[in-house]
């Protein structure tokens, strides 16, 4: 429905000429769609429990996640970031984040792979204990951070983060890498444990501190100053390949810094991409904008999988609306349109019929009642 946007979900069965999209109304009626969407749900009541506030999705997030992982060997390389589904109902773990484009919405922590951008894992932050225990001797971002990772620790994975809420620090930096997994990304400077750097910078300026055996803090002045913490690279200055347009010169970067850009872009593109096909719509629900949110990841690394796979490049969106043409068409298939089954009307039934139909029927008028519809397998 991204591809064709509309005022109201009832305009896409819309017989009107000026907005005709038959493509939804050749597989469901419009009826049909709406009952189904209005009794969306998935979990009984019976399963609500005090302290998780996600029960009511918990056991298809787990089951999807799930999935994420069995499916797919990640490369050396991981990226963690944050990102944002537009919500602005009621509910008590909405955030906002003014540097993000929706602002308001449910926050996710995304662990992605780097080489490709298949999504390997998700938290929905819920503001509990959960998912990312809040006793942690790393802080609340070191335990976001071992929660995502821990499936691929002790494998020599690379870890890519922002200093999104101080995500990293050099205790952090120190765990990961006994448990053979290192990492490399932007840092507050006043962290504990860190080490000091002069106050002024020029422009092209890169000082190197040694925490210690294995930790290096790169600061390095472009526009502004960055500062970094790499268990990986040493600081070397490397050709960024970019040219200073005033000097004609080569402009050179730390090499921290040139890996950094190239990996930690991937979720922001993920979003991108979901962005132009995403199926999630208006609601004041949360629980089915964490559905729609997870269909649209799905179809993401089934996208990803496809490109490592086969090794062709055709677009997001002519995958995305392939597939579920094709989707839609097999099930078309399977159901039996054309049963249709013939009833007499009850008793009740004729009598309520000739009491509210406009001057009623006279006793000598014979009418025939038959009730007619279409039979399908598929449950509700």
């Amino acid at each position: 429905m991204k591809h064709c946007v509309k005022n109201a979900v009832t305009d896409y069965w819309s017989k009107d000429q000026t907005i005709p999209t038959p493509f939804f109304g050749k597989y469901m009626s419009r009826d049909r769609f709406q009952i189904l969407l209005r009794c969306l749900h998935f979990a009984s009541n019976e399963d609500w429990t005090e302290d998780d506030r996600l029960w009511q999705v918990r056991h298809y997030m787990n089951e999807v996640i799930r999935k994420f992982r069995d499916f797919y060997v990640p490369a050396q390389k991981l990226v963690i970031d944050e990102s944002l589904v537009l919500f602005k109902g009621r509910v008590a773990f909405k955030q906002y984040i003014p540097s993000k484009q929706n602002r308001f919405g449910l926050k996710f922590f995304v662990l992605c792979d780097c080489e490709t951008g298949y999504v390997l894992h998700m938290i929905l932050y819920s503001a509990s204990d959960v998912d990312i225990p809040g006793i942690n001797p790393h802080g609340f971002s070191g335990s976001v951070v071992k929660s995502l990772i821990a499936p691929w620790m002790n494998k020599g994975h690379i870890l890519y983060t922002d200093n999104y809420q101080y995500y990293i620090s050099p205790m952090l930096a120190r765990f990961l890498n006994e448990n053979r997994t290192e990492l490399v990304g932007t840092v507050k400077p006043g962290r504990r444990e860190m080490s000091v750097f002069d106050n002024k910078l020029e422009v092209g300026d890169c000082q190197l501190r040694k925490c210690d055996q294995i930790q290096y803090s790169v600061s390095w002045k472009d526009k502004r100053e960055v500062n970094l913490l790499t268990t990986v690279h040493d600081g070397t200055m490397v050709n960024s390949g970019k040219v200073n347009r005033v000097m004609q010169e080569p402009v050179y970067k730390p090499d921290c810094v040139l890996y950094y850009n190239i990996n930690m872009c991937l979720v922001d593109k993920s979003d991108l991409m979901v962005g132009t096909v995403k199926c999630v719509q208006k609601t004041l629900k949360w629980t089915k904008k964490v559905f729609f949110h997870l269909v649209d990841m799905s179809m993401l690394n089934s996208y990803n999988m496809y490109l490592v796979k086969t090794g062709r490049k055709p677009s997001f969106q002519f995958v995305c609306f392939y597939t579920w043409d094709t989707v839609m068409s097999k099930v078309w298939r399977r159901c039996s349109w054309h049963t249709t089954i013939h009833h007499e009307p009850s008793v009740a039934a004729c009598c309520y019929t000739q009491a509210h139909l406009h001057g009623g029927l006279s006793s000598t008028q014979t009418k025939t009642f038959a009730t007619s519809w279409n039979m399908c397998n598929r449950p509700m």
